[in-house]
Formats: C-alpha cells, structure tokens, sequence
C-alpha cells in the first residue's frame, strides 16, 4: 500500500518526461525530408511545361484565288515544340478573333480558307502556332483592295452575244455548285446536255450548271 502511494508523483509527470525526451532525440530529419519532397514535386511539376513558343514562324502573307478563296502562306522558322497551326479570322474588323480553321499540320506551309470574298472587305487574320500548353499569335494580315484578283469569270461552252446569260444565277449552299440562266437562248434543244450548236430557235431559256473542284476550278 505504501510503495503504490510513492509511485503516484512519479506517474503523473511521465507523459512530460516522454515529450522531454522525444524532443531531445529528434534532429530534425522528418521537417528536411518533407520540405525535400516539396522541392521534388515543384521541380517534377516545372519539367511537366513545354517550353515556349518563340518566332515558330515569319511572313505570314494573304493573297486571292479564284474564285472565293483566300490562300495563306507562312515560312516556318523554329517548330521546335510546335504541335500545330490554327488560322483565327475577324470578318468584319469589328467582331474580333474566332478559330476558323484548327489543328493544322505542323508541316503545313499554306492553307486556303473559302468564304464570300464581298463579305470580307475589312477582314483580318492570323495565324497562332500552338503545343498543349499556348499558342503564339503571329503578324495579322488585312484583306484589302488586292480582292480584284480573285474575280473570275464563267461562260457556257457556246453561249453568244444576246443570249441574256447570267440573267439569272443560284449558288449551292456549300458554294460548289452554280447555276446560270439565259432568257434569250437561240437553241430548240431540250433536256439535259441538249445540242449546243444549235441556233433553229429564238427567245429559249435555259440553264448552264458548273462544278467547283477541290483546287477550285469550275467546269460544265
């Protein structure tokens, strides 16, 4: 009875005894080795960024195609980490930049763009070159009075003076396909691909279809 009242003081101070001496052991390593992991993951975070993109290319230049396209050129200067190229467009000088065309090849030197040219008097564009991380904006070309080169013009295989053709015209939603009409035809032939030599007749209508290919060419 006599020794379990003379351990009691000694009781109640262990837990401050363990701390004294949990302290006194301990040099520090866990905070080191903690704060050296932080280091690890900011490094391992910072190599997880591609490098910037600087000067990926130069000149960019717009010239015009017949008919309704818009062609532009750029010569690549340093596609080290270049992904792709995207051409972004402000139609009106106004509404600002939008992505017209995206995840162009980062061995594309040219790209063309088909839209209604008289739509795009103030236009401006340019194009970005881009990785996983940003795009770079490179200089902004203007559509301007330069537009005349674009204009070409279509004819029927045999039309002739007086006959009114392009008294009439009808453009296919995705601009590929054109209708002409004549009001004054000198032709009594009839039906599709009808005899276009002949002239027996006098104030015919017909209509002249032409096909827009992938280069851009029309043909009857």
């Amino acid at each position: 009875m006599s020794m379990s009242m003379k351990c009691l003081p000694l009781m109640k101070y262990l837990p401050l005894l363990l701390g004294l001496c949990l302290a006194a052991c301990s040099d520090g390593s866990q905070s080191d080795t903690v704060d050296d992991r932080v280091g690890v993951a900011e490094e391992a975070a910072g190599n997880e960024k591609a490098p910037i993109l600087r000067q990926a290319i130069d000149d960019l230049t717009l010239r015009f195609e017949p008919n309704k396209v818009f062609r532009f050129e750029w010569t690549p200067k340093d596609t080290v980490n270049v992904t792709h190229y995207q051409l972004l467009e402000n139609p009106d000088g106004l509404s600002g930049l939008t992505v017209v065309q995206e995840a162009l090849s980062v061995d594309s030197t040219q790209t063309d763009l088909i839209v209604p040219l008289f739509a795009r008097m103030n236009a401006s564009y340019l194009v970005q070159a881009c990785n996983e991380v940003e795009c770079v904006d490179y200089n902004t070309v203007f559509v301007d009075d330069g537009t005349n080169q674009s204009i070409g013009q279509l004819s029927g295989n045999l039309t002739e003076a007086g006959d009114a053709f392009g008294v009439s015209t009808s453009l296919s939603g995705d601009g590929h396909t054109l209708m002409v009409g004549t009001s004054r035809e000198r032709s009594a032939a009839q039906g599709v691909n009808g005899d276009e030599t002949d002239n027996s007749a006098d104030l015919y209508s017909a209509a002249y279809v032409f096909v827009r290919d992938a280069v851009g060419q029309w043909t009857q």
